[in-house]
């Protein structure tokens, strides 16, 4: 089942984080929105598959197999980078990658990211336990405001959690940029009739009130 977003009318925000936290909207979150001229963001929902167990050669037992991750892929020629006041300047490959380019510190990670709550800490929060790949999140607003001004349209809002990149490539004097992995989900989060509270890609801002919701998996 694959899903596509038009990126010409929609704010995407790049989110990390600079050290590591259960909470699912840490205090150390840093963040970027990128507006594109042009492009798609490209979604395929793996539905686990159905499995038949014949018997002796007969059609007999059914089950579902293993689930699988969210394809996201997204590319374009992007036009505008907001970032908070104040905030380091990461690039989107940083941004998706997790380290910082330096004259001497080459793929260093410097952004401790946004990972799965449950395979780093105990069941508790308490402890960290494990250290499992970097993983950013991505989050999509499809702002009708954004054309049409402070006229009370609603948009749309996707959340696309822990997405690990395998693939970035950029065209620095094009502006162009193609980034493709997974997003370690069934599915992702959307918001409807949403009213972000910005008209200007200048004041655009990821959502926080109310919160999105935790991944159903974390145990605390």
């Amino acid at each position: 089942m694959a899903s596509r977003i038009d990126m010409k009318n929609v704010v995407m925000f790049l989110k990390s984080a600079t050290d590591l936290e259960p909470d699912p909207n840490p205090v150390s979150m840093v963040w970027m929105a990128v507006q594109f001229g042009e492009g798609n963001l490209t979604w395929t929902i793996n539905d686990a598959p159905v499995e038949y167990m014949p018997d002796r050669g007969l059609l007999d037992d059914v089950r579902t197999g293993d689930q699988a991750p969210v394809d996201l892929s997204f590319e374009g020629k992007y036009t505008r980078i907001i970032r908070p006041v104040g905030t380091d300047p990461y690039s989107i490959v940083e941004m998706v990658k997790g380290y910082e380019f330096q004259e001497t510190n080459h793929q260093t990670y410097q952004l401790a990211g946004i990972r799965e709550p449950w395979l780093v800490y105990d069941s508790t929060g308490a402890t960290q336990i494990a250290c499992p790949p970097y993983a950013c999140e991505i989050e999509c607003h499809n702002n009708p405001q954004l054309q049409c001004g402070d006229i009370g349209i609603l948009g749309e809002a996707h959340l696309f959690r822990y997405f690990r990149a395998d693939s970035v490539a950029v065209d620095t004097r094009a502006g162009q940029i193609s980034v493709s992995g997974k997003s370690h989900i069934i599915i992702p989060m959307i918001r409807r009739e949403v009213d972000f509270g910005y008209t200007t890609i200048a004041d655009a801002v990821p959502i926080t009130i109310p919160a999105w919701e935790k991944d159903p998996r974390v145990p605390f």
